[in-house]
């Protein structure tokens, strides 16, 4: 029975790391909308990847008014300070602790059932942010406005699997 502990509160404590470690990956990638060759030759294609710590589902283009824009390369509309990816790596954190905590005090009641909301917890943020459909504003480098289309990165569906 303690073999089987060991290797389950192990395995606990590999998957929180990796929440920890895919939080601060890139989560998303934005590019250039085709609108069938229409634009070709007059844009060059932007593209810009945002890490999980400076992108939030709470901030999309419905949210961006006109004087928010700012004329810098690369700016985003969905880029924020404290971004979802926080939010999943103090989870995966929690779940570290709380198997660390069962491991070392033989008490896997209230710490496995921490570790098992801090996971679901994740769960819902990252799975959350993998099923959204991702539009935003940028700053290209022709000194315009551009509306990009966003797609999920490995990492984001990793770190869903990982929850």
């Amino acid at each position: 029975m303690e073999k089987s502990r060991t290797i389950t509160m192990l395995a606990l404590a590999v998957c929180g790391a990796l929440m920890v470690i895919l939080s601060f990956f890139p989560w998303l990638t934005f590019s250039s909308i085709d609108y069938g060759g229409l634009d070709e030759g007059y844009l060059p294609g932007t593209s810009i990847s945002i890490n999980g710590t400076e992108t939030s589902l709470l901030r999309d283009i419905e949210t961006i008014e006109a004087n928010t824009i700012q004329e810098v390369d690369k700016w985003c509309s969905c880029r924020v300070s404290f971004g979802d990816g926080y939010l999943v790596a103090a989870l995966g954190a929690v779940v570290v602790a709380s198997s660390a905590f069962t491991f070392l005090s033989n008490r896997s009641g209230a710490a496995g059932s921490m570790a098992t909301v801090a996971s679901g917890a994740a769960l819902i943020v990252a799975g959350y942010n993998t099923m959204a459909d991702w539009q935003a504003f940028a700053w290209t480098e022709g000194g315009q406005t551009e509306v990009l289309d966003g797609a999920v990165t490995p990492f984001l569906w990793a770190l869903v699997v990982v929850s």
